[in-house]
Formats: structure tokens, sequence, C-alpha cells
């Protein structure tokens, strides 16, 4: 099992996703796959795009994948490895990391998710008043590591 990194980018988030990119690729090697819609939908805030955008990517894999945020930044090599190995080792289908940005997130969405066990998840499901993470910490904690 390989995990594969992926990157939403919106358009207004085009140049820090750019860089992200540039700099797992330049600091080992990794490839991270990015998805876009096109132009951003101004009428649409958060939580609902990033649940949008979640939904959407995880919907588009067929293999284990790491969702990364332009902000999300690896610091050592090997990074991805050691992720996919603490993942494998732990055996369910999604790994978040324990950081947080408070008042609007329980955790942070960064993480290993196997798409098979997040195929059902859409926005209607999440609601308009939290983000995919905290849905899934919320209702489906048993599928967290």
């Amino acid at each position: 099992m390989t995990l594969t990194p992926i990157l939403f980018v919106p358009e207004h988030k085009k140049e820090p996703a750019e860089r992200l990119v540039k700099h797992c690729l330049d600091l080992d090697g990794t490839i991270v796959k990015t998805f876009s819609w096109g132009p951003d939908w101004p009428d649409i805030k958060y939580p609902h795009v990033a649940n949008a955008a979640f939904c959407w990517c995880a919907k588009q894999m067929d293999e284990p994948f790491f969702w990364l945020e332009s902000d999300s930044i690896p610091l050592k090599n090997y990074w991805l490895w050691t992720l996919q190995e603490e993942y494998e080792k732990r055996g369910l289908p999604i790994m978040l990391s324990g950081d947080f940005q408070t008042p609007f997130d329980l955790c942070c969405g960064v993480g290993a998710y196997d798409p098979s066990a997040i195929r059902w998840l859409t926005t209607d499901l999440i609601g308009p008043d939290r983000g995919f993470d905290g849905y899934l910490t919320a209702e489906r904690d048993a599928m967290i590591s």
C-alpha cells in the first residue's frame, strides 16, 4: 500500500499550493497529486467549501491518500513513508493529526484516509456548521487513530 499525497488547490491559494508541491518534491522527491474545480465559488464559505473539496477529492481516489492543506508543510525527508508506516501499523481507515485550530476545528483534517471507508461522506451529512474532520471525530471516532 502506498499513500498518495493529495492537495485541493482553490484559485485563491494557488501560490502557496504551488510552493508546497515544489517543497515536497525538493525535500525528498514526493510528488503531490493536485485537484481543482476551477474558479472559486465566492458564495461558499468555510466550512462548506472545505467539506465540498474534501468529499469531491476523496471520491476521485481509489487508493489510500494523505490529505494535505497548503499550510501543512513537511519538514523531514521521508515524511510520507514515516506516516504511511504508522498508518499501516494502526490498522484503522483514518489517521488524523492532533493539531487543531479553535474555534473552528476539533481536530485537523490533515491525515491519511482509506477512500473506501468514506465514500458515503457528503456535505449534506456533515451539515453547514462543522468541518469534515469535526464530523468524523464526533460521529465516526471508532474509524480514527
